[in-house]
């Protein structure tokens, strides 16, 4: 369940109710949605995964944009690793653009 707009939303629903998303062909949409679902259903596996790679001081802090935005990208990146048939460097490469599209942010 994630916040947004008017109250609770499910990610996949948001994800659907975006513009862009409308934009996609048939099977962009279906693997945007399979990896948003398998990110959402695997969520406690990755964010263990997650925390595994960080020290106790470097932990995502909630409600900050920013650790808020790396953290739901490595999510769709780590979902990617471990839980889909994409190539690691497919995986990483997407990921890394992803969050590079940000322009608050650089890598």
């Amino acid at each position: 369940l994630k916040e947004g707009g008017k109250g609770p939303a499910f990610a996949i629903q948001r994800l659907e109710n975006d513009p862009n998303y409308q934009t996609l062909d048939t099977r962009d949409r279906a693997f945007a949605r399979l990896l948003l679902s398998t990110a959402e259903r695997r969520q406690g596996q990755i964010d263990r995964v997650l925390s595994s790679f960080m020290s106790s001081t470097s932990r995502f802090r909630k409600n900050r944009e920013g650790d808020m935005l790396i953290q739901a990208v490595l999510r769709i990146g780590v979902a990617q690793l471990l839980f889909m048939d994409v190539p690691s460097y497919a995986a990483v490469k997407e990921t890394v653009e992803v969050y590079k599209r940000n322009p608050k942010h650089k890598v």
